[in-house]
């Protein structure tokens, strides 16, 4: 137990952590230890005398015992002394034997228990044997008298005796010994306990001159390093100090902004220690080349990790001046250029990746096939490019919007990749067509296989949002055999591919010796009452060629606008902004857009007709601008370039059908427009597939109800109760409904029933040009329909009627944008209560009318 003790200590002593009043502390208890451990030895052994003594004590009564039996034996009779001196002595020796057992006990453990109660019989034995002596005695009967001394009494008395006389020659031999134990241990305890305190001396004045030595040997170096640290301390750039064995000895403070590391977290570590593992051998070699060669410069690139636990790439540049008596020292300049390899990194990925897919490019996968045949003639293998087109991914498109398509198409990306050899390469050149590259391929058997296997992934539905899409795919492979272009291997395969689509789709066809066939050969002769084949291979670039004209010659892109209309006052609320292609002919603009988004031109298409509703001047002050954008434009870097700053009075409309699992990223696009301003619309509302679900989840400022289910709402009491639905739904979140292709007048007095606020329709206006105020027909059409929704009474009690209109009434008080709208809702009122004179004031809670707002007299 000392030892664990006293072993700690001391190194704790030898340390120096431990102050002068600790020490002493230390070394009191250890000499306290020792007198204790002395004194514990001098209790034993008085213990073990006075057991020896008790021995003797109950040997001498047993004697006296003996003597009172042979006086009784003589006399033949038992004096009342002799009888009260055997009764006392008697309870003295059993008093006596149960002490000595107990002192025993305690002086020699438990093990002397079996002897105590020997030595309790035997004295039991010798005065029951008694007592029986001298009842026969008393009873006259001196010859069992002597019969009982002879036969119990005196063995019992001789047993008894010799019993005692080994416990006290025993108990004395005990004592002696621990005596003896006690002035060994004494000496030994005194030894040790001096020994620990020269021990704790010596090893203090050792640590105390080792702290002495350090102290001065860390003077000396910081007095060596401060000459030159007072020179580079003021440096922008992160300066280290590394000696010969690559320790850093020195760092200075701009270490901090440029790795987030206090200088003393460098100071004292190895510098192969502190940069990336991977960078750790070409340091060690670079530190071995240059530690001879004095003067020598260098420069290098290296990783370090922050304390922030991100890797940064530094550029470094260092000079040796290890014979430098101030420097002594590698001194390493570190720039950060994290930044800038990160920015090179992704224009590099940007520049040869596809940003939706993040497979190759045009560019890259051309780059690669030029390589792939220049390798082939001495790598004796053949390149094969399979062209993979997506079967009416349009269809898709149009139906459930750009969004799902987009994932779609990420989906395809993932199940190509997994059906190709790592060597292998896969592109995407926008819209739904795909390229793979083979290298080194045996024969026509290989692109077939890998035709098949790409065929076979995209048989099983892409899942979007949890909705299962069927995809197919039309494949063309090219074959090369050594004498072609790689222009000539990849029109063979666009020429195989179209081949394939007109087979029939979800199907492959190959093509070899591409460099021999032309495009007629490749695609087959057109059959009678069909239109030539060579269309459908030029088809997909002359469309990409319309957009692009477009995108070129904005002129040729028009906005019209129609008005909007709050059907409470007859009042223009807002415009909507609806595009016009001048070349158009017979095709819809949302044709136009959705050949662009085929085409990879969607998003540039969009911003250009935003910006030019945009920058359409004249935008009359307090009227709404309403812009329809699909989801996957929304999210895009041209839409986003187009919608900077603040968005107040700019209304963004996506139809119904393009939010159904709408991605995150055109959520987190909404998300940042509205934080700036603009209002999110809902467009065609109850015609498509979100439903009120996906209406919540967007929780939209205007829901617009499509044309199918406003049209003869007067007279469908299915259509009027959806419609309610949808009011009863914008009411609670907040929103406003509006009407679209609105078309009569009795549609319009229904919808005022409901509380529908804006509508839109020819009944209302027309598109046209900008900013035409509606005519007064259309705008007393709106007046009338909500008088004659106002005065309805034939369905509810006049007092349910007057609560109702003074309601509507309010709100359209409450909605007025400026003081124009104002008055005219003050008219409506006056109208319909028949007042002369109408006020709003505003009131306190208690009824109190604290001041008048606006009033009209007359």
């Amino acid at each position: 137990m000392f030892r664990r003790l006293h072993v700690p200590l001391l190194r704790q002593l030898a340390s120096g952590r431990l102050s002068r009043w600790i020490r002493v502390a230390v070394v009191c208890v250890l000499v306290g230890s020792a007198a204790i451990g002395i004194v514990l030895l001098r209790q034993s052994a008085a213990r073990a005398e006075d057991v020896a003594v008790a021995a003797a004590d109950i040997e001498s009564g047993v004697r006296e015992a003996n003597a009172i039996e042979w006086e009784t034996m003589a006399a033949e009779k038992v004096s009342p002394e002799a009888q009260a001196r055997l009764v006392a002595l008697g309870a003295g020796l059993s008093e006596a034997t149960v002490r000595l057992t107990d002192d025993r006990h305690a002086a020699f453990g438990s093990a002397t228990r079996a002897d105590g109660a020997s030595l309790s019989g035997e004295m039991s034995r010798y005065q029951a044997a008694l007592t029986d002596q001298f009842l026969a005695v008393l009873a006259g009967d001196m010859a069992r008298a002597l019969e009982i001394e002879e036969t119990r009494t005196d063995p019992a008395f001789e047993a008894l005796s010799s019993t005692l006389r080994e416990l006290r020659t025993s108990f004395r031999e005990r004592a002696r010994d621990q005596r003896l134990q006690a002035d060994i241990g004494s000496f030994v305890l005194f030894g040790i306990a001096l020994f620990l305190i020269g021990g704790m001396y010596a090893f203090s004045r050792r640590a105390q001159e080792r702290v002495r030595l350090a102290s001065a040997r860390a003077s000396a170096v910081a007095a060596s390093e401060e000459r030159f640290r007072s020179l580079v301390q003021n440096a922008s750039d992160t300066i280290l100090i590394v000696n010969g064995d690559g320790v850093i000895r020195t760092a200075t403070g701009s270490v901090e902004p440029t790795l987030a590391l206090p200088p003393s977290e460098l100071e004292g570590r190895r510098l192969e220690d502190v940069v990336h593992e991977e960078d750790a051998p070409s340091i060690a070699a670079l530190l071995a080349g240059i530690s001879g060669d004095a003067r020598q410069t260098f420069t290098a690139e290296w990783r370090m990790v922050g304390a922030d636990g991100v890797w940064r790439t530094l550029d470094v540049s260092g000079s040796n001046l290890l014979a430098d008596d101030v420097v002594g020292g590698l001194v390493l300049t570190l720039r950060d250029v994290s930044e800038r390899k990160r920015f090179e990194e992704q224009l590099r990925h940007r520049a040869f990746h596809d940003p939706l897919t993040q497979l190759a490019n045009r560019a890259l996968f051309y780059d690669r096939v030029e390589h792939a045949l220049s390798r082939q003639g001495r790598d004796a293998g053949l390149v094969a490019v399979l062209f993979v087109d997506l079967d009416d991914l349009k269809a898709i498109n149009d139906g459930f919007g750009h969004a799902v398509g987009d994932e779609i198409i990420v989906g395809v990306a993932s199940r190509l990749r997994g059906c190709l050899r790592s060597a292998d390469t896969a592109a995407r050149l926008g819209g739904d067509e795909f390229r793979v590259l083979l290298e080194g391929v045996g024969g026509e058997g290989e692109p077939v296989q890998a035709a098949e296997r790409i065929l076979a992934a995209l048989r099983e539905p892409v899942v979007v949002q949890g909705v299962p899409y069927a995809v197919s795919a039309s494949v063309g492979i090219a074959l090369s055999t050594g004498d072609e272009t790689a222009d000539d291997l990849l029109r063979a395969a666009d020429l195989a591919m179209y081949r394939a689509k007109l087979g029939g789709k979800g199907r492959y066809e190959l093509v070899v010796r591409a460099a021999e066939h032309s495009a007629h050969a490749a695609i087959g002769a057109s059959r009678p009452g069909e239109p030539d084949r060579i269309t459908w291979f030029v088809r997909s670039e002359e469309q990409r060629n319309e957009i692009t004209s477009i995108l070129t010659r904005p002129d040729q892109l028009q906005t019209v606008f129609q008005p909007i209309l709050d059907i409470r006052t007859g009042r223009v609320a807002g415009y909507e902004a609806l595009s016009r292609f001048a070349s158009g002919g017979r095709r819809p603009p949302n044709a136009w857009f959705a050949q662009a988004h085929r085409c990879g031109l969607g998003p540039e298409l969009e911003a250009l007709a935003v910006r030019r509703a945009l920058e359409t001047p004249g935008r009359p002050e307090g009227l709404y601008l309403s812009l329809n954008v699909s989801p996957s434009a929304l999210a895009s870097d041209e839409l986003e370039a187009v919608l900077a700053g603040r968005l107040d009075g700019i209304v963004i409309e996506v139809t119904e059908n393009e939010i159904v699992g709408g991605s995150d990223d055109f959520l987190q696009a909404m998300k940042r427009f509205r934080e700036r301003g603009a209002l999110l619309a809902v467009d065609d509302a109850g015609a498509g597939y979100a439903g009120l679900r996906q209406l919540t989840r967007l929780s939209p400022d205007i829901v617009k109800l499509d044309r199918s289910i406003v049209s003869g709402v007067h007279h469908d009491p299915t259509k009027s109760a959806l419609i309610e639905s949808f009011v009863r739904f914008a009411t609670t979140i907040g929103a406003h409904v509006c009407a679209e292709g609105v078309e009569t007048l009795d549609d319009l007095v229904a919808l005022t029933e409901m509380d529908v606020t804006f509508a839109q329709g020819h009944v209302v206006a027309l598109p046209s040009e900008p900013w035409e105020p509606v005519t007064a027909a259309a705008s007393a059409a709106c007046v009338r329909s909500f008088d004659a929704a106002l005065r309805d009474g034939d369905r509810q009690s006049a007092m349910e009627s007057s609560e109702r209109r003074l309601a509507r009434i309010g709100v359209v008080v409450g909605d007025a944008p400026d003081a124009l709208g104002l008055s005219e809702a003050l008219r409506l009122m006056a109208r319909e209560l028949g007042a002369v004179d109408v006020h709003v004031s505003m009131v306190a809670p208690g009824g109190m009318a604290l001041r008048t707002l606006c009033s009209l007299s007359g």
